[in-house]
């Protein structure tokens, strides 16, 4: 197996290792759960490079190759930002080689993203694809949309970790992506969702979803908040557009502040770290989060009745 400048292009575990590492932002503070995240997800990449390079002499790599890996990913189905991260991976590899060999990095031409996302749902539109979730994904998108939670870490959240007398689930620092524990305060509606689960089946994670993507767009499609156009793309299953489980994210902050709920009370919910998110709005202050998980319980329970279930 050769190693990059010379021979075939082709990464072995070794050289990945040492290649994440180095590619890792130097003022990176991140807790080693996530590190592993980050390189599980460049190994997920370079297979993909590995699948088109494999085979080319790293040498033989130039623009014109770049772009019919570009089409080649494209009939995959993956977006432009997928790709360009695919092509920012490669020319980092690249550039990380020519500082010891003659290796010349050639052009890499990217391709235009779209904007970030703005999505938001409002309660009635919430309240629609409430009632399409099946049984399994309803506790896990409420307590999503409560608290602005990220899926992963919600993901990761464990029976043990819930103070039923406080109504709160305590989040260990090794489970977040900032490495910051915190306290998240449950809403009613959430809570009487978790008592309802018999303890038999509470096993382990609070939230056992596994990957729920396709469940989730199904859902949004039911509830008129997304649209599936079938074609070859994704393995036959089609192209979706709609609304994101991110979205609820944004959705949460929003209503938080809607509420009058103050920015650090928020972002101790939503596990922001930043003000950025906070920076265009007057937001009123709370002290106590859990009068914040009420307040916006309070609004999202005159809208919101579990309705019909899916199994």
């Amino acid at each position: 197996m050769g190693s990059l400048g010379i021979g075939a292009f082709q990464i072995d575990s070794k050289l990945l290792c040492r290649f994440s590492f180095a590619c890792r932002p130097p003022s990176s503070r991140v807790s080693d759960r996530f590190a592993d995240h980050s390189r599980n997800r460049r190994a997920a990449c370079l297979n993909h490079l590995n699948k088109f390079f494999g085979g080319y002499s790293v040498v033989g790599i130039n623009t014109k190759l770049l772009r019919e890996f570009i089409s080649f990913r494209q009939n995959m189905g993956a977006q432009n930002g997928t790709v360009n991260r695919n092509l920012c991976l490669l020319r980092r590899m690249l550039r990380l080689s020519a500082r010891e060999t003659n290796l010349s990095v050639p052009y890499f031409p990217l391709l235009k993203e779209s904007a970030p996302r703005q999505g938001f749902v409002e309660h009635e539109n919430f309240k629609k694809l409430f009632a399409e979730l099946s049984e399994r994904l309803r506790a896990f998108v409420l307590f999503l949309y409560t608290t602005g939670c990220r899926t992963g870490e919600a993901k990761k959240l464990r029976w043990n970790q819930i103070d039923w007398k406080e109504r709160v689930v305590r989040v260990e620092g090794a489970q977040t992506k900032n490495a910051a524990p915190r306290t998240i305060p449950l809403y009613d509606g959430v809570v009487k969702l978790l008592e309802a689960i018999p303890k038999s089946d509470r096993k382990e994670v609070i939230f056992p979803v596994g990957c729920f993507r396709k469940a989730w767009q199904n859902a949004c499609v039911r509830a008129g908040l997304g649209t599936l156009t079938k074609g070859p793309t994704n393995g036959g299953y089609g192209t979706y557009d709609g609304l994101k489980p991110h979205d609820l994210r944004r959705s949460a902050v929003r209503n938080l502040r809607k509420e009058g709920i103050g920015e650090t009370v928020a972002m101790s919910i939503s596990g922001h770290k930043t003000q950025e998110v906070f920076r265009r709005y007057d937001i009123k202050s709370t002290d106590d989060p859990r009068d914040a998980m009420r307040r916006v319980g309070s609004s999202l329970g005159q809208v919101l009745k579990v309705g019909r279930r899916r199994k």
